[in-house]
Parts: C-alpha cells; structure tokens; sequence
C-alpha cells in the first residue's frame, strides 16, 4: 500500500511539473531541460547516438518505435482511439479506458487519473 500511495504521489508530483513549467533537470551538453529525470536521461542518448527514434519534429527520443508513433500524435493531432457511447476521440487508449469507465458509471483507477 506504501509503494502505491508513494508512486500516486510522485506521480501527481511531476504532472504538476506540467501546469508549473518547472523543468529542473538540464541536459549538461545542450542545455535543453526536462521536467523529468528519466527524460533527460533518454535525451542524452541522443548525444551519445545511441537511439535511433527521434521525432523529426521536435527532436524527442524514444526507445521505441510504438512510443515515437505516439509521441507523434502531439504534432499531427490523431485520436485514433474513440468512444463508442459518443464518438469523443482520444490520443492514446489509457484516456479511452478512463472515459469508458466514468461513462459507465465506474470509478477510475487512481494511476490512470494522473
């Protein structure tokens, strides 16, 4: 239950990161800045030349092509994914389950709020 309630908070502790603009963690080669450890830490593997999925967009690495195909959908737009009760469209399928759950009238996951 601990490690639960502490992966919730840390959660919400950088979607916060979102709203604030903080992005406390610098790249020490170009200087870009991430609101997460782990970002920058995948970010640097493009100055080593160690992924090969970038967005040709923005210059966001991913470690795999799936994620890189979603990533994409922040610059084109696509809601590939929609609800059956109202046609309303997400992003990605975790938000479509969420919605379907509140049309139901169920209660979310916690995890799946943030």
């Amino acid at each position: 239950m601990f490690a639960e309630k502490h992966f919730v908070e840390q959660q919400s502790s950088i979607h916060k990161r979102v709203h604030t603009g903080e992005r406390p963690f610098g790249c020490d080669v170009c200087g870009k800045r991430f609101r997460q450890n782990s970002t920058l830490n995948m970010h640097r593997k493009i100055h080593k030349g160690e992924t090969s999925c970038i967005c040709h967009v923005c210059g966001k690495a991913c470690r795999e092509r799936g994620s890189l195909s979603r990533h994409l959908r922040v610059h084109t737009g696509e809601k590939p994914f929609s609800c059956s009760m109202c046609n309303k469209s997400f992003k990605e399928k975790g938000k479509l389950t969420t919605h379907m759950k509140i049309q139901a009238g169920k209660q979310p996951d916690q995890r799946e709020t943030i």
